[in-house]
This record gives structure tokens, sequence and C-alpha cells, in this order.
């Protein structure tokens, strides 16, 4: 692949790994692929938002070849961490200052964004399709299906030449380039210093980062104690059952944030109770503003509390922080709307969808009532778009006919009547 539009010396490739890292007799550990895919993901994953986020050409980003390679990554991410395979630290957080990097330059240097997109793609196919080596690797293990040496070959070269054509478009000033050459630099000298930083794997350095879980959240801090992150993810996987809405409009995406947030839950435990009230507080907040009314968030505490409590009996004092975290979100549910209210608004919602046509959507969806109920509360007290923000999935006209539409406003009609003043 020619890479002469990068302005930066000629070389093969435009990353490249040490030559002894390939070299005869060196055994190239799980651990170091582990970190290569989890970076990968990371650096992807925020091209791939602030580029979504400044809105340019957005046909590109959600071009298939684009969207399989970084889903190939993820996927590769959930059977990493369903081995527990840890990383080298040292590179996943230098990736995610390489990503912080990228979002302060984002919405003036979109140009340097395509660029560095470019240049990951470049690298990955030297890595998955020109070099064997970590493609044999990660098809060692016949216990688990790896989908980026399979991807790879057949959607680089599209992704490639997608992004050079914008890159070649035309529609960048001089000044753009110049800039977007010094910033290119930079990235990959730091990109460059993530791979010669996994020459040498050192055991105390290794370990488990929110990247191993979900690549696209925040750099967050997850429990490092493995009992507890056990019991963190089943939590997430409990909550995700029981609330069917979440699997179904936010997919593996949702399936990952909840996981990677139920780690975060977690860990909040060591913290003091008014932190751990505040950063409640602010997640509930935040996710319901995003369509995930808070009585979501209140579930999901009560199920991490019983869950840990139930995996380390001997630190369920430490655990009830997190159930005091959930008693506080239902404080404010019922100081708006009290339990009796809502159950009579949820009884006059199942008689409305009890026809043939609607009772298999709320057999499918069966609370889905208390969630609408709960972002009414949640307007209530203050999360200005928590009622938008749900009913734009839940009142699509192309995935509910219009009997349940007109059942789902009433109930929302309903519910701001009976919330008090």
């Amino acid at each position: 692949m020619a890479d002469s539009f990068f302005h930066l010396a000629n070389q093969p490739g435009f990353f490249t790994l040490p030559s002894t890292f390939w070299a005869k007799g060196t055994t190239f550990r799980m651990e170091q692929a582990a970190t290569l895919i989890r970076v990968l993901a990371l650096l992807t994953a925020n091209l791939r938002s602030e580029l979504h986020h400044i809105g340019y050409d957005r046909s590109v980003i959600d071009n298939e070849a684009l969207a399989q390679l970084h889903e190939a990554l993820l996927q590769d991410v959930d059977i990493l961490f369903s081995m527990r395979i840890r990383e080298v630290q040292s590179c996943v957080q230098e990736a995610y200052a390489i990503g912080e990097k990228i979002r302060v330059e984002a919405s003036e240097h979109p140009f340097f964004l395509w660029q560095a997109y470019a240049s990951i793609v470049n690298f990955m196919s030297d890595l998955f399709v020109e070099s064997v080596e970590l493609s044999d690797l990660l098809r060692l293990d016949s216990s688990a299906h790896w989908f980026l040496p399979d991807v790879a070959g057949v959607h680089l070269k599209a992704a490639y030449d997608l992004l050079l054509g914008v890159i070649h478009s035309g529609d960048w000033t001089e000044q753009e380039r110049e800039k977007a050459t010094l910033l290119l630099e930079e990235f990959a000298a730091q990109f460059q210093s993530i791979l010669d930083r996994l020459v040498l794997v050192e055991e105390e350095k290794l370990g488990l980062s929110v990247a191993a879980i979900n690549p696209e959240a925040g750099n967050h801090a997850i429990s490092h104690d493995p009992l507890e992150l056990d019991a963190a993810i089943q939590a997430g996987r409990i909550c995700m059952h029981e609330f069917p809405y979440l699997e179904s409009r936010f997919g593996q995406r949702g399936r990952r944030f909840t996981i990677s947030d139920s780690a975060w839950l977690a860990a909040l435990s060591d913290e003091s109770q008014s932190q751990l009230y505040s950063q409640v507080t602010w997640m509930g907040t935040m996710l319901s503003a995003r369509g995930i009314p808070q009585i979501i968030l209140q579930r999901h505490l009560e199920i991490l509390h019983r869950e840990l409590s139930r995996t380390i009996p001997l630190k369920q004092e430490k655990y009830m922080k997190i159930l005091n975290g959930a008693s506080l979100l239902r404080g404010n549910r019922i100081a708006v709307i009290d339990e009796r209210e809502a159950r009579k608004l949820r009884e006059g919602f199942a008689f409305s969808v009890a026809s043939d046509e609607l009772q298999p959507i709320h057999m499918r969806f069966p609370n889905l009532a208390l969630l609408v109920i709960s972002a009414v509360v949640d307007e209530k007290l203050g999360v200005e778009n928590a009622v938008p923000a749900l009913l734009s999935w839940v009142l699509n006209k192309e995935l509910f006919p219009q009997d349940w539409i007109e059942a789902v406003s009433q109930l929302v009609f309903d519910t701001r009547i009976a919330a008090k003043k």
C-alpha cells in the first residue's frame, strides 16, 4: 500500500513492529496480541467517534468495510476478555493519551483524523495480511473463533481505498495539510512507542483495564479484584436480561457499555458514600439523557449489590454503599410518583395493549411501562431530554404499530398528570 501522502520517511510500512519482535526463537505472547488488539480498537473507536461528531462525510465512516473492521476488533476484544488475557498496561494508557490528543484536535483538524485513520488501517494490513505471525497466533486457540484475521483480507484494501479517497479529494487547504503533517508525526511517534514497548513483556506490568472490556468507554477505573470483576460482569448480564429494551435498542454496543459500567460501579465501593452518591447521580442523569431511564441504573445497583455480597460475603458492609446508591435513586423517584400510583399507571398500560396485535410486543418488553414512567420522573427531576431520548425509539413507526404508539403516548400523558408538582 502506498503511503506517500503521509509526507513522512519512506519506509515499507507506516508503522513497524521492532525486528526483535519477530526474531527467531522469540515467543509471541497472547498478552502482546491482547495489547495490540485493544490499542487498535481504542484508536479506531476514538477516530470513528470524533469523525462522527464533527459530521464530516459520515457515509465513509459508516461504510461496510470500515464498520466491519471495527466490529471485528471489538469482537476479538470480547474473546480476549472472556479468556482474561492481560495487557501491557503502559501501552494501553499511552493509547488513551493518543485518544485524548485525537479528541482535542478533532474539530479543528479533520484532515489529520482521516490521515491517522488511514495509517492505522495501513498498519493492520501489514499485520494481518502481509505478515502471518499474528494471524496464525490468533488461530492457535481452537476454542475461540477470531474475527479480525478473517475480516482483514476482505475489507482492509476497500477501507484503505475509501480513506485515501477522502484524503486525496482536494477539499483541503495547504495550511490544513501542513498542520496535519505535524500532528501525524506526533501521532506516529506515540504509536511507534507503543509498539516498541511490546518487545519485552514484564509480568508485573501486566493487568486489565476497561479497554479489555469496552474500548469505546472512557478511561475509567474498574475493579481489579478478580472475584469482584466476575460478580460485576454477572450483574451486568442479569440487568441486560431484565430489561430487553437495552439489547433491542443498543445491541452489542449496549452490552459492552453495561458490562464496563458494572465493573466501574463495583470499583465505586472503594470510595466514600458521598463520592458514590455523587457519581451515581451523575451517571443516572447522563444515561437518562441518552434513553436509559434511571430505574435501570437503580436495578443495576441492586443486582450488583446482591451479586457482590453473594460472591464475597466478608465484604458485605463495603457493598452496602452500592445498595445505598440504589436507594438514593429510588427515593428520588417515589418522591415524584409513589409506588401505588406507578402501579396503577402500569396496569392501565397493560390493559391498553392487551389486544392480540399488541400483546406479543408487551410480552417482549414487559417492563416498558416502568421505563416510560421513570423517564417522565427523570424529566420532572430536571433531565430535560429524558422523555424524548426514550420515545425516539419506543415510538418509532418503523418498529411499532400505530396502536402501540398511541398507548405509549397516552401513558406519557397520564404519567405527567400524575407526577407531583
